[in-house]
């Protein structure tokens, strides 16, 4: 009879090695997917945070008598006496963007269900869904179909009143640049 080979440990050293690196590498992968779908979590919760600020000021906006109950003809018009810092025009995570949000002028804060202001994501991203900001000043998160179809509600709402849609790109540079 023939005897078995008996393994050596080198042999069972490297094998265990190579199960372990393979492993390890699967749960770095892992994890590495997982830190970014949380910080664009965290980006998104930013974003609808400083959407609802927006949204305030553009109530304060409204309040002064001689701007009628409307809201700004441009977002921009709420710096820096309502908005203090243009950076409050820059969507987290997108900061490489020239306009991380459209505003859509025309609307008053009677005007509730109207989209007033939006992120423009990447062409990559925008299938995920986006931030919308209502005439409510409720900031709330939309899926893509769900947007298209209150975009459109919100085109149909200023055409009654007579007011063509025409989004606004928000592009911080600009505003910043504005003298007063």
């Amino acid at each position: 009879m023939s005897e078995k080979p008996k393994r050596s440990w080198s042999q069972f050293r490297l094998s265990t090695a190579v199960v372990i690196f393979v492993v390890g590498g699967a749960l770095l992968l892992g994890s590495i997917s997982a830190i970014g779908r949380t910080r664009e979590a965290a980006h998104r919760s930013e974003s609808g945070r400083i959407m609802n600020a927006v949204g305030k000021a553009m109530l304060m906006y409204a309040d002064v008598p001689t701007f009628n109950n409307s809201n700004p003809v441009h977002l921009g018009d709420l710096y820096p006496y309502y908005v203090a810092d243009t950076r409050c025009f820059v969507r987290p995570g997108w900061e490489s963007q020239e306009a991380g949000y459209i505003y859509i002028p025309g609307s008053t804060p009677g005007d509730s269900s109207n989209i007033v202001l939006y992120e423009n994501p990447p062409e990559s991203q925008a299938k995920a869904g986006r931030n919308v900001l209502l005439g409510s000043t409720d900031d709330v998160f939309m899926s893509e179909d769900e947007f298209q179809t209150r975009l459109k509600q919100t085109a149909a709402s200023l055409k009654a009143k007579g007011i063509e849609m025409k989004p606004e790109p928000v592009k911080p540079a600009e505003i910043a640049k504005k003298r007063f």
